[in-house]
């Protein structure tokens, strides 16, 4: 288990989903050493109405996996991650060869009688459920960014309530594609603050637009998705964003 955890918002089978995952562990994972998927899926006592978990289990939640993850090292096991979603909290841990039984499942949840939960055991030699469930897609990782730059702002003093011009970075291999993106952008309102051109930095097409908008939690997604999806379509890559720190209805 890596230090490098982190927790990103999507949906899984048409529920919003809430997942946290050891992002560190996927650098490098010891598939060989434990090929087995260890499932345990806890059913919530208080979901919220989204499905998703509420403050009233928040405290109770935590401490189960408190408890999971004292289990895993007395019994060589490896939490790679969870996922909550439509009233349930799915946790992945993956286990050494000989390690089919999940009574440490059962013994650790013996603690909190009042959860109803399910366990199961499979082969995953490729870590399957960690990279084709837990592990962060583009979207993913675009949500990851996009928090990690707002909390900076916020401890920088931005309330991030107020519009303020935001800077888009957007990379391609070819100038076609980087023109095709700009035609579709700037009819969302996006203007073209500058092109980047192959220099020895860097062998790609770049261009760095900008629109007045709010980065607030809630609207930043909105900001952003509409940016990488056509980068990719149009055969590039969204390079995330920056803005300047707006305190007392000042940008510095």
């Amino acid at each position: 288990m890596s230090d490098n955890w982190d927790f990103y918002f999507c949906h899984v089978d048409d529920h919003p989903a809430s997942i946290f995952v050891d992002i560190g562990i996927g650098d490098a994972p010891p598939r060989d050493e434990y090929p087995l998927r260890q499932h345990l899926r806890l059913r919530l006592r208080a979901p919220r109405d989204d499905g998703l978990s509420s403050e009233d289990e928040f405290e109770t939640l935590a401490t189960i996996e408190d408890r999971l993850n004292e289990a895993c090292a007395r019994h060589d096991l490896l939490y790679v991650g969870r996922c909550t979603s439509d009233g349930r909290r799915d946790f992945i841990f993956y286990a050494r060869s000989g390690h089919e039984s999940t009574d440490w499942l059962a013994e650790t949840m013996a603690a909190e009688p009042g959860y109803g939960y399910e366990t199961d055991v499979e082969a995953d030699p490729g870590w399957g459920a960690y990279f084709e469930f837990l592990y962060p897609d583009e979207e993913g990782f675009n949500f990851i960014s996009n928090r990690q730059v707002l909390d900076a702002l916020t401890r920088n003093g931005d309330a991030l309530a107020q519009p303020r011009q935001i800077d888009h970075w957007a990379y391609f291999p070819q100038p076609e594609q980087r023109a095709g993106f700009i035609e579709r952008m700037t009819a969302l309102g996006f203007q073209v603050r500058e092109l980047l051109e192959p220099d020895a930095d860097r062998s790609d097409y770049g261009v760095k637009l900008w629109r007045e908008d709010i980065p607030g939690h809630d609207r930043i997604e909105a900001i952003t998705l509409p940016l990488l999806r056509a980068a990719r379509e149009c055969g590039g890559g969204y390079d995330g964003w920056e803005c300047g720190v707006v305190s007392s209805g000042r940008p510095r």
